[in-house]
């Protein structure tokens, strides 16, 4: 009788765990956590691994999709614009047993940007920042450019983020602490460098100009600094400006 029962309690187990509907997860599946951020003009985006549509996914901060898929399946993740069939991101994947893999993207016609960003979780008193350029116009033939930081007296703080380009965001990720408090807070002034002559590219204000400062909104924040050439149609009027998106 005794064994009989024994029998009986293991089968009830075995029944349970491997009920239709109820696959031991950790054995046979892995998840894909995506999550397209809310940039300036950016809309509804689809997912693919492969030709296989996963999904879809709206650019709502609060939005994150999450994919329940079959371990060791593999193959290229990417993520299209809906509208323009525009590719955002792509990578090469593989599905791995019992384990979430997160991606983060962006895209912003607006901030001419595409492609996977970097985590956005920002402790409260820090800023996290990430560099676009877009020095586009014709007069300022510069496709590759070092960003210089200097403090609120000009000079250099030994801050330099090398190898800037078009279209491409900035690798480097700054973080500062607070910046300062009160009615004055402090911040940066930067200028661009050309990498192959070492000479600041200048502007008609000289090549200096704000890079951030640290106002309230932008702490516990990842901010995207654009920086462009959008100010004046000629060398004669034209400054370098940059501006702050924060996420």
């Amino acid at each position: 009788m005794h064994k009989n029962y024994l029998l009986l309690l293991l089968l009830v187990v075995l029944f349970g765990a491997c009920r239709k509907g109820e696959p031991a997860e950790e054995h046979f599946f892995g998840r894909f956590q995506i999550t397209l951020l809310n940039l300036p003009g950016s809309g509804k985006a689809e997912i693919f691994l492969g030709t296989e549509k996963l999904g879809e996914i709206v650019p709502k901060a609060s939005e994150v999709l999450e994919l329940l898929l079959p371990a060791g399946k593999s193959g290229k993740l990417k993520l299209v614009d809906a509208a323009s069939s525009t590719l955002i991101a792509d990578t090469n994947v593989v599905v791995i047993p019992n384990i979430k893999q997160a991606f983060r993207a962006g895209y912003s016609e607006t901030l001419k940007i595409k492609g996977f960003i970097s985590d956005v979780n920002v402790p409260q008193d820090s800023i996290r920042v990430q560099v676009l350029y877009n020095i586009r116009k014709p007069f300022n033939n510069h496709p590759e450019a070092d960003l210089h930081l200097l403090d609120l007296s000009m000079e250099e703080t030994g801050i330099v983020v090398k190898g800037l380009k078009l279209d491409d965001p900035a690798p480097r990720i700054l973080t500062f602490p607070r910046l300062g408090e009160g009615d004055f807070p402090v911040g940066y002034f930067c200028k661009l460098v050309d990498p192959k002559t070492g000479e600041t590219i200048v502007d008609a204000a000289g090549g200096i100009f704000v890079f951030i400062v640290g106002v309230p909104e932008y702490y516990g924040h990842y901010v995207f600094v654009n920086i462009n050439d959008d100010q004046g149609d000629t060398p004669e009027t034209n400054t370098f400006t940059a501006t702050a998106t924060p996420l």
